[in-house]
Parts: structure tokens; sequence; C-alpha cells
């Protein structure tokens, strides 16, 4: 209880100051859809898979929200995604990688590169979990951007709000088999054509967590044995779900209910329930509520975390720390660059140096490690004694046009190599454009462990990641 009493009296706050000319000081010193789809005004947008050639491209699926001084912030009102333009230089600075559509990683790593919040956390049994925004906030359509004075708010309320899933858990056969079943097999059929191994394939998925009981052809034993673990088959057949399911398999399981039971309600399996004599025993799900809130100066742009505003129940969750923006002005490792991690007097990580298959991170506790609040982890190491950081990415791009010269389109390097291209286009020119970012942690800094952060074969960036327990 101190930490949580601790972590609700600071005010987290992250400032990012833009532009070339804070980075020369740091020179110089060395889904049933698929899972991850959601809706964009009836639109269907996988973010993990949709393609951004350039930073330009993505920015204009963006709303601008702020313009103060030599910058601009963009807002993607679903994602919660951010980006500040510098209108002087043409640096675009992302809260998240543009191109993630183009580089490597698994599902569950590219959440996490999509988000802009990590909430790490344990139950009363002590379990270990891990919610990202984008997983367990975007994908739930759970986020709301705010307007505020001098900057904009973006809500996040990260797992499930409601406690309830609309699975039903023990059900008369005959309405499992007619009002659930019949519509799936019908709706699966469908969607991927009669009895075609994609359609048998997810009825028998669904079919699997579900156990028929009845006492029909049964001897007096295993009819005891049912009857002491259904009393109601003595009046009905029933199928009841798997006690051992999952939330994940739930969360599906519910996905596809509503997806081809629209007229199945909760109202329908209160009901359901009520038949059967089956009582409930959900607690209330994990969800997190907080915000983060941006604003714009002369310098850049600032970014800030109320923990007075973050809201839970700390009667079965306990926060172990919160993850603020961790692939914030990421850089591809397609390009050279490097970041700056603040161990003794400094330290230069080079892209080039560390792209390898081998993932590579280093931490620090800023201003050393708190023992009231810090687990002594990991060798020695020089101590952070500032709470600051920065990163430089050179990034490489192609002006490519057909053999007339004409329709001429701008690509990233992490599109495709310059090899592949000039095999696809009669004229290709490079061009090559220097970001970078360097920021402060203003406060909230003594229970922050900043690390440096380059994925290897996990994903193709390197980047920074602040925790703050």
């Amino acid at each position: 209880m101190k930490q949580a009493k601790k972590l609700l009296s600071l005010f987290l706050s992250l400032a990012t100051i833009l532009g070339m000319m804070a980075i020369l000081p740091i020179q110089a010193a060395a889904a049933e859809e698929p899972e991850g789809i959601v809706y964009v005004n009836n639109t269907r947008i996988d973010y993990q898979t949709t393609k951004y050639d350039n930073p330009e491209a993505k920015l204009a699926t963006m709303t601008k929200y702020l313009e103060k001084g030599n910058f601009e912030l963009y807002v993607d009102d679903y994602s919660g995604e951010t980006a500040t333009l510098n209108t002087v230089t043409g640096e675009v600075l992302f809260s998240n990688p543009y191109d993630v559509a183009y580089s490597e990683g698994s599902p569950e790593t590219k959440n996490e590169v999509l988000s802009q919040i990590i909430v790490k956390f344990t139950d009363t049994k002590n379990n270990s979990r891990t919610f990202t925004s984008y997983e367990y906030a975007t994908l739930r359509n759970q986020i709301k951007v705010k307007n505020i004075k001098n900057g904009v708010r973006i809500e996040y309320t990260i797992g499930r709000e409601e406690a309830r899933v609309l699975v039903p858990r023990l059900i008369r056969r005959e309405r499992f088999e007619t009002m659930i079943m019949e519509l799936i097999r019908q709706g699966y059929n469908d969607q991927y054509g009669e009895n075609s191994q994609e359609a048998i394939f997810y009825i028998t998925k669904f079919e699997a967590f579900y156990q028929l009981y009845s006492l029909e052809g049964l001897n007096a034993k295993q009819k005891n044995e049912v009857l002491n673990q259904y009393p109601i088959c003595k009046t009905m057949d029933v199928y009841a779900c798997d006690k051992n399911v999952k939330e994940t398999e739930l969360n599906r399981l519910e996905e596809v209910i509503k997806t081809f039971c629209p007229e199945y309600s909760f109202d329908e399996m209160d009901a359901d329930h009520e038949e059967t004599g089956y009582v409930s025993e959900d607690q209330n799900p994990p969800v997190f509520k907080m915000a983060l809130e941006y604003s714009l100066n002369e310098d850049g742009m600032s970014v800030r975390l109320p923990t007075n505003g973050i809201r839970y129940d700390e009667s079965l969750y306990t926060i172990e720390y919160i993850s603020v923006l961790p692939y914030f002005g990421s850089g591809n490792s397609v390009n050279t660059g490097y970041n700056f991690f603040p161990d003794g007097g400094g330290a230069i990580f080079r892209f080039e140096d560390l792209r390898n298959n081998v993932q590579t991170t280093v931490s620090g506790k800023i201003y050393g490690t708190d023992y009231a609040y810090h687990e002594l982890t990991g060798t020695y190491q020089k101590q952070v004694t500032m709470p600051v950081y920065g990163s430089v990415e050179n990034q490489t791009y192609y002006l490519v046009s057909d053999s007339e010269g004409e329709n001429t389109k701008k690509l990233s390097a992490s599109v495709d190599t310059e090899e592949n291209l000039r095999k696809k286009y009669s004229s290709v020119t490079e061009q090559t454009q220097t970001v970078g970012y360097f920021a402060i942690i203003e406060e909230g800094e003594s229970l922050a462990t900043i690390t440096t952060c380059h994925d290897g074969s996990v994903s193709d960036y390197n980047h920074f990641t602040l925790t703050f327990n």
C-alpha cells in the first residue's frame, strides 16, 4: 500500500523537446473479425497491416489538434497515436512507428509497438499480467480524445469494463443447439463456404469449449457422478462451458456469439442461468483508467500522466509499473542513428552496431536504487544521475518514378531495399533526413527506470522505455 500511495502522490510528467538544436549537445557529448481490426467511419482498419510508405502518408490520416510556434500536434482519434510536426524543418516525431506494417514482429509484439501505455499488475493470487493500451483499449474502442486548456487529453480505459461476458456457462440443450450452435454453423458456412475446412475448423473450435451432460444411456454410477456435478440433469440435458476457460478465450467466444447470434442477449443468458440454476462466480475484471495530456511550447511537446486520475480496483489488483510512450520516436534498424543513455558520463548505442538478431537492453534506475521501492536486479553499472535521454535517426527515403518520370512516390527504406526498387522503377533517387529528440523527465523521475532497447529479431525498432513503479 505504501508503494501505491507514493505512486498516487506523484504527477508523472515527460517533456519531449524537439528539433535538431536540442540534439546538438548530445552529439557533442559523445479478431469473428481477425484480431487487430477496428472500425473507423465504418471502414475496417488493421493498424498492424495498414501500410504507410512515408511519414506524410500517416500524418494525412491524423487530425491536427494543436498549433503553437513552430510545432503542430496531430492525433489519431481511434488508436491514441500522436505526431508532432516541426513546421520549419519538416521533422515528424510519432508516439508509435508509422511503418509497423512493414516491420518484423509477432502480433503480440506489434500490440506493444502500437501502444502509448503499458500496465503491469498483479491480482490477489499474485498472478502477474501485462495490458497494452492498443490491445486492451484501442481494439475495444475505449479511447476518447478531448480538448483541454492549452492541450489535448487522451483518455484510456485499459481492460474489460463490463464484468459479465456474453457466454452462457450452463444452458439447456435445446436452447444451445437452436439459439447458438445452429446460427454459428450457418454463419461460418456462409462466410467460408458450406462444409469448407475453414468453416469446420472454427465451428469445431467453438464447440470444443462446451460439453453435453445427459443421463441418457448411463449406468447408476455414471448418473450419480453427473448429478453430483449438475443436479439440473434430473429434469433436462444441459451444455456446460469449460470451467477452466481463460479470459482471452471467453472474450473470443463472446465475439463469435455477438457476431452470429445477434438475438442472444444478456437477458437471454440470465434466463438460461436461472433455468439451469447456475450461479456466476465472475469477479470484477482488471480495468485501468488513466489519461495522457499533451501540450506544445516553444521547445516542442510535453506529455503528462496525472496519477491522481488513475482508477482501478485496488482491492483486487496492484499496479507494478506503468510504462509511458515506450515506442516514442523509435528508430528503424534499416537506418543509421543512435540512442543516448545517461549512464555515468553518457553512452551512445548506435543502431548499426546493434543490427543483429540479439535483443540488447540496458536499464538504469534514475538517481540509483531506492531500496524501499526497487528490487536488486542485474549486475553493477554506472549510476543514472540525470533524468534525460534522446535519440537520433538518419532516415533514408527513395523517390521512385516510372520510365516517363511520372507517378513519383516517396518510399521509406523500411518499405523495400534500394536494390529491389531499382528492379521495379526506372528512376530511384536516395534522400536522407536526420530527425531526433531530447527528452527530460520532469516529475516522478525518482521512481522511474529508463531502458534503451534494441529489439534485434523481436522487432525492427530501437527505442526507450520508461517504467514508473
